[in-house]
């Protein structure tokens, strides 16, 4: 056996190179041989494949010359060349089945020779994912239409994405960061206008997976790559016809793997402009599922990217909340109950209760919208950059808001005017006019002077925020913040302009308006049972001809007063008080505490309502108005509770507590 094998110093011999070379080519594997000992033994025929290797390799130098001049067909030539004389050449056969895969998107002629280069390299390499994939592709491929107009997209994606990408470089700069996100907008609009069913979602989807990652305590930069990647991620669908996008019926297996090709098709082309690796597996992977029968690559569990986890559940949600052609749309808590069917198995589930936790507030108020016709606040966006006004608009739609944008200060005031916005919500950096002045003018005009506004801007000093304030805002975020803020915030402005709209200026007390929106949101709590109380007075009416009105307010503060002490030795910490109007009162607190406190509020009322009359009329017990006798005031009450019927909202409990009248005071 060792006859037939070569030396070092014969291989140097034949092939008329310095011992030194040989040495080097060896240690590269350029000559492969077999280490004996201390030495190196040859084959024979290493001479001969060491030689068809280095022909090969001066036409793929060749090829690869003429590809990146733009000369495709010619570089097919030296390739097949290249792979003719020397058939194990991988990186021939890479490059070819790289040509033939782009022109094949264009041309299905050249679908059949990708395939067939495709093939050859899993022939050598088995397992690699990326070829397997592109071969699914070109699977697809088969089925898909022919679309013309893919060097239009292409350029126009370039484009968009090359400043994004100079955006993206500059990791701590807010204001380079809104222009990464506003070009990401511009994509997301393109894949909008081809899908009609995704229109208007991307905003929405990049702010709730801003939330997930707040929750899940994800870092800064990875927050602000997946709010890009909710914006992009389904770009591929630029290359999808829209005969099969929109197709109203059942899907054909070829259509469903053309849909199917889009998250790898999304993925090469960002791929190619050179995003960011964080935002391409989110890009290719956000259709993975834990069990591993997602696609495009059947990752399992931790091996899919977060960002992706989080993505697919976003995705999923908004696919099941939205109007398709063969079903309707699914409740919020339906669609959430479908994410959570598939927790373990499509969805993570620690991201679909992350989710449910940063939409909590926002699935309450779509469930009272659906019980009662609320008309919604109309708050108006004054910022003139597009994404963040966008961002916030999505937020609040959501939310159940009627948003509307502007982008300057002039069109603002006539929106204003024009619409009267319940909140303002003001960017402090205006194109065309001091957001001070403006603030100064809305606060000191009788037509919006109860208008909040809500200023926000980039961080500036301590300064900045007071001079904002005095100018007439009524609150201050700086930037970058947290939408849910945000939210949290313009709800605790409207409370308490509700409230100051609707307290009743004698008592102090909520009104009619406060009192069903207390009612609604316990109605929405269905894990918690409340009751009402319901007061007015008895003979009210002749007391205030005989003592007079002024009289007359002094006993309804006597009540309120009285409310409120009881309220607070015997009541619960979130038990509500409400002045209806006129002597009427209303209480709202748990149902075991209905009768307790009905007792302990008319007795007390019935201790001390004697100090609101002369010594003369409580020693008769009666007073007299044109020769008729009319009692001491009493006090009544009525009680419902939702504990054993369904209530929806505060007439539903003026009708029960007038059937059950469970206790009046004598």
């Amino acid at each position: 056996m060792m006859e037939d094998l070569l030396t070092i110093e014969e291989i140097a011999t034949i092939l008329r190179l310095k011992l030194l070379t040989v040495y080097r080519w060896v240690e590269s594997g350029k000559i492969r041989g077999i280490k004996i000992g201390k030495g190196w033994r040859f084959k024979k025929g290493e001479i001969e494949r060491f030689l068809n290797d280095q022909e090969s390799q001066a036409h793929h130098d060749c090829a690869v010359k003429f590809y990146q001049q733009g000369k495709a067909n010619e570089a097919i030539l030296s390739l097949k060349e290249s792979i003719s004389i020397y058939p194990e050449k991988k990186e021939s056969c890479l490059l070819l089945s790289e040509i033939y895969f782009e022109k094949a998107k264009d041309n299905k002629e050249y679908i059949p020779l990708a395939e067939k280069s495709l093939r050859q390299i899993l022939d050598f390499d088995p397992d690699n994912l990326e070829i397997t994939s592109k071969l699914k592709i070109l699977f697809s491929l088969h089925e898909m239409p022919v679309i013309e107009n893919h060097n239009n997209i292409n350029t126009k994606i370039k484009n968009l994405v090359q400043p994004m990408m100079k955006a993206l470089t500059a990791y701590g700069d807010n204001d380079v960061f809104e222009e990464a996100y506003k070009i990401a907008n511009s994509l997301s609009k393109m894949v909008e206008e081809k899908d009609a069913y995704l229109s208007g979602h991307s905003e929405k989807k990049s702010v709730y997976v801003a939330a997930i990652a707040n929750e899940l305590g994800l870092s800064h930069s990875q927050t602000r790559a997946l709010q890009i990647a909710a914006f992009i991620y389904d770009v591929g669908k630029l290359y999808i016809n829209e005969e099969i996008l929109k197709k109203p019926g059942k899907l054909t297996e070829g259509e469903i793997k053309t849909i199917q090709s889009h998250s790898i098709v999304g993925e090469k082309i960002f791929r190619d402009v050179g995003l960011p690796d964080d935002i391409l597996k989110c890009v290719r992977h956000h259709h993975e599922s834990l069990d591993g029968k997602g696609y495009p690559d059947g990752l399992k569990g931790e091996d899919i990217p977060i960002g992706a986890r989080i993505i697919k559940v976003v995705d999923a949600f908004g696919a099941m909340v939205s109007s398709r052609p063969y079903r309707g749309p699914l409740s919020f808590d339906g669609a959430l109950s479908e994410l959570r069917l598939g927790a373990g198995r499509d969805f993570d589930s620690r991201v679909i209760d992350a989710f449910s936790g940063a939409i909590a507030e926002e699935r309450n108020l779509f469930r009272s919208v659906s019980r009662k016709n609320v008309k919604p606040k109309k708050v108006l966006i004054v910022d003139d950059e597009p994404w963040t006004a966008g961002a916030i608009k999505g937020s609040l739609e959501m939310e159940g808001f009627e948003a509307m944008t502007s982008q300057t200060g002039e069109s603002a005031l006539q929106k204003i005017y024009e619409i009267k916005p319940n909140l303002v919500i003001l960017d402090v950096f205006l194109p065309d006019m001091d957001s001070h002045s403006l603030c100064r003018r809305l606060s000191r005009d009788p037509r919006t002077t109860n208008i909040p506004i809500v200023v926000i801007s980039t961080a500036g000093s301590i300064d900045d925020e007071i001079a904002i304030l005095e100018s007439g805002a009524d609150d201050y975020l700086p930037k970058p913040f947290n939408l849910r803020e945000l939210v949290a915030r313009i709800n605790a402005h409207l409370r308490r302009i509700d409230h100051e709209k609707d307290a009743n200026p004698l008592t102090g007390l909520s009104g009619t308006t406060c009192i069903e929106s207390d009612i609604l949101k316990r109605i929405n709590d269905s894990s918690k049972k409340f009751g009402m109380i319901r007061i007015d007075l008895d003979n009210f009416k002749a007391f205030n001809d005989v003592y007079g009105f002024l009289h007359g307010d002094e006993v309804l503060k006597l009540v309120a007063e009285i409310l409120r002490e009881i309220i607070k030795t015997s009541g619960n910490e979130d038990d509500f008080i409400g002045h209806i109007g006129g002597d009427n009162f209303v209480v709202i607190t748990s149902p075991d505490n209905v009768d307790m406190l009905s007792k302990q509020i008319t007795s007390e009322f019935d201790r001390r309502i004697h100090s609101c009359y002369h010594k003369d009329d409580v020693q008769r017990g009666y007073i007299l108005r044109d020769k008729e006798r009319h009692s001491i005031l009493t006090m009544s009450t009525e009680c419902a509770t939702n504990r054993d019927r369904d209530i929806y909202n505060y007439q539903d409990f003026e009708r029960v507590a007038n059937d059950m009248k469970c206790c009046v005071a004598k």
